[in-house]
């Protein structure tokens, strides 16, 4: 994660650098994206509220809105939005497109590739626009700040990322599981912090259960095993097989690649014990 120094350093450069005067696109007519990042903030700066609120900023304008996208959750972590590429899309064909109208410049992207997307909209004469941070992206002055929104809002992106790996790495290290559900369990709680997740085998954990049997057993090989898995109506693949059966996750442990090297005893139900769990996988104790 890049420092103030760092971030200053990048800023300065960005403006020090010689280009081409742009030629911006004129016209009144423009594209609005609206996004949350998750479910949680359709209450708080909602989809709607950011819709009115771009509707009232391009009333006052002058503007005529052509087209909405998003409308949906999406992360602004990265540019590989589904909503957002096709904005970008629909604006570098339509040529009487001048500019992209966002809430705040966190909801058009968070990334480090934030300035780099602006710069290349730039480039077709395409202006990026914020309802709450009014600034003029055709001067010098204005693109600045406008990359610095950009650059607070990737810092604090990555300050959350920090904090929320160190969360997961001490619920990790305490034997709470922060990962998706793993196959074979359903988990009663996973709208709860990972400390209060339940856990319980499900019908596939039961047939899975059989797989682990048969291949301590030794008489099947994982294909015969996986084929014989489906027949009973499990829905796993052998792909998917060959890495479950020496996961420790079955046995009543919990291994992460935050915690490299460590196995901690899990706080969940194991599926088999530890010597069905070493002998599927040839482990001599």
């Amino acid at each position: 994660m890049k420092n103030d120094k760092e971030l200053s350093a990048d800023l300065q450069q960005q403006m020090g650098k010689k280009s081409k005067a742009l030629k911006w696109r004129t016209g009144n007519i423009i594209v609005a994206y609206t996004r949350v990042s998750d479910s949680s903030q359709f209450d708080n700066t909602s989809l709607d509220t950011q819709k009115k609120d771009a509707a009232a900023y391009a009333a006052k304008k002058g503007f005529i809105i052509k087209e909405y996208f998003g409308g949906g959750v999406e992360s602004a972590k990265t540019d590989e939005r589904k909503q957002f590429k096709r904005m970008l899309d629909f604006v570098k064909k339509d040529k009487s497109i001048s500019a992209i109208l966002v809430f705040s410049y966190e909801r058009f992207s968070r990334s480090e590739h934030a300035m780099d997307l602006t710069r290349e909209l730039a480039k077709i004469g395409v202006k990026v626009i914020s309802v709450i941070q009014e600034v003029d992206v055709t001067s010098a002055a204005g693109r600045l700040q406008q990359n610095i929104f950009y650059a607070f809002g990737n810092y604090d992106n990555e300050l959350r990322k920090e904090k929320s790996s160190r969360g997961m790495i001490e619920n990790l290290l305490n034997g709470y599981w922060v990962s998706a559900c793993p196959f074979g369990y359903t988990n009663l709680k996973r709208k709860e912090k990972a400390k209060y997740h339940e856990y319980v085998i499900n019908d596939e954990g039961k047939i899975l259960k059989l797989g682990f049997k048969w291949k301590a057993e030794g008489k099947l090989n994982n294909l015969e095993i996986v084929e014989k898995m489906i027949k009973m109506g499990s829905a796993i693949n052998y792909k998917s097989f060959v890495r479950m059966i020496s996961n420790p996750f079955y046995c009543g442990f919990v291994t992460h690649s935050l915690i490299p090297g460590q196995c901690i005893q899990g706080h969940h139900p194991a599926l088999v014990s530890v010597e069905l769990f070493q002998k599927a996988n040839n482990i001599i104790e």
